[in-house]
């Protein structure tokens, strides 16, 4: 498998960062790579969370938000998996997820959780 690292800066902005991260999608069909990685907390920004726990649990997306359906979708169309991470809502803190396309069984990964996102 084909794996792309992207090393994009992403801002405070979590729309502005999906509109980053389904570009680097579109950019990469018909590359023939399984994955597409992104880095460390990219989906609401490296620098969002400030340690006020209501602020960051605020700003925190959970496993089921739309958000992450948005992505899963944007998988399966491109047939190729996406890896990111960000803030997650349950524990407010930073959780990798790779979301996987379909010739790769169609799943979503994290916390060490498999989750179905359909075929």
């Amino acid at each position: 498998m084909r794996i792309g690292l992207i090393p994009e800066l992403f801002t405070l902005d979590v729309e502005h960062n999906i509109i980053q991260m389904l570009k680097w999608l579109k950019k990469f069909e018909g590359e023939n790579l399984g994955l597409i990685c992104f880095g460390e907390a990219c989906l609401q920004g490296f620098n969002a969370l400030n340690a006020d726990y209501e602020h960051d649990l605020a700003m925190a997306i959970s496993q089921d938000d739309g958000v992450m359906a948005r992505l899963q979708e944007a998988c399966r169309r491109a047939n190729t998996g996406l890896g990111f991470g960000y803030i997650e809502k349950t524990r407010a803190f930073c959780t990798a997820v790779i979301c996987l396309s379909a010739r790769m069984g169609a799943c979503c990964i994290t916390s060490g959780v498999f989750l179905r996102v359909g075929s």
